[in-house]
């Protein structure tokens, strides 16, 4: 089992910062096939490296061709031909490798697009429109669920991050982001620090896709994600990141971050992510709990019910919601199938039925 953090009796405003684990091997790829290297040369001293071997090769081709002549003309070989020999590779390090170094280098997030709108250097305006609102619009959402569930209000945190383009390269279509808390002082401040929990969050995103099988996600993913709230969270931005179809010219998105190397969203990951957040498996307690709904995402079905009584919040799961199931600002008391983490703490509700306090039940 994954350790965590994660103290059941701790203040909701309290931040438990962990590393991202490496995986146990009975997770479905070893360690050194998803961890990036830390200890490596960075992708931007590895492309100057790249230049200075054949510029220090030009200049021993030059060398060894003093006195010599050219096969076909006889001629002496002149600094021209030695030059014109090695030139190309120089300007495609400097158009293509020195861009892309910068994005992988710079970026909390790297997304690589594939498709017939990122095949070439100029790119579909509609599919770089697409990838980087889906990107801004997901990410910034996975701030904000981060870190109202970790007791904070997440979305007025989330309208101040700062999601700053890192970095744009061609060779299909590669986008960096980086993320860069509010100038004012907006995050809580206690023992550690809010920042790194939504880096950590935010990092984990390649490492989760691989734990979609051809018909599942597979139960290891809760070893990376002992807290199933924010698992749910964590899925449901993939599922949003996922291009669906062909439509904006782009059939596969690649993610990678500093902490993990680059995994694939295609259809078949967009099929099994649906039918995992439609259709839950391994939900076994069943309780009744009262607490004020603070967020509400329509579109998701999912609402945070925060100040329940030793608890914190509570991510509830409500299928087909609607603006009227999800009595957004009100007190109400839920029944239903729960998850709870590593420390038997609700975490995750399928919600059966919610009862605004003092009216009817609303069955779902």
């Amino acid at each position: 089992m994954a350790k965590t953090s994660t103290n059941s009796d701790r203040p909701e405003s309290v931040f438990q910062l962990r590393r991202p684990q490496s995986r146990s091997n009975t997770q479905p790829a070893d360690e050194t096939s998803t961890r990036r290297a830390f200890d490596k040369i960075s992708a931007r001293e590895s492309a100057i490296e790249k230049t200075r071997m054949f510029m220090e090769n030009m200049i021993g081709m030059w060398e060894a061709s003093r006195g010599q002549k050219r096969p076909d003309t006889g001629d002496p070989f002149t600094q021209s031909d030695i030059v014109q020999g090695t030139l190309p590779k120089i300007l495609e390090i400097a158009e293509h490798d020195i861009p892309l170094a910068n994005v992988l280098d710079l970026s909390d997030v790297i997304l690589h697009a594939e498709g017939p709108g990122a095949a070439n250097g100029t790119p579909w305006l509609k599919s770089i429109n697409w990838l980087t609102g889906t990107a801004y619009r997901n990410i910034n959402a996975l701030i904000a669920t981060t870190m109202d569930l970790h007791g904070a209000d997440g979305k007025a945190i989330s309208r101040h991050i700062d999601l700053r383009l890192s970095g744009i390269a061609p060779g299909s279509l590669w986008i960096g982001m980086k993320i860069e808390p509010p100038e004012n002082g907006l995050l809580p401040i206690d023992d550690h620090n809010p920042l790194e929990v939504i880096l950590e969050q935010v990092s984990k995103l390649p490492e989760a896709i691989r734990f979609i099988d051809e018909e599942q996600v597979l139960p290891g993913i809760n070893e990376i994600f002992p807290d199933p709230a924010m698992r749910d969270a964590e899925l449901h931005a993939l599922y949003r990141l996922t291009p669906s179809g062909n439509q904006h010219g782009i059939h596969t998105v690649n993610i990678s971050t500093q902490a993990y190397s680059s995994a694939a969203l295609g259809n078949r990951e967009r099929v099994v992510l649906k039918n995992s957040l439609d259709k839950p498996k391994g939900v076994k307690k069943h309780g009744t709990f009262i607490g004020k709904v603070r967020e509400a995402d329509l579109d998701k079905t999912r609402i945070h019910l925060r100040e329940v009584q030793n608890v914190g919040t509570i991510r509830c799961v409500i299928p087909e919601m609607t603006a009227e199931k999800s009595h957004l600002g009100k007190q109400v008391r839920v029944n239903g199938y729960y998850e709870t983490d590593a420390n038997d703490r609700p975490r995750l509700l399928y919600v059966e039925d919610m009862t605004p306090v003092g009216q009817e039940n609303l069955k779902f």
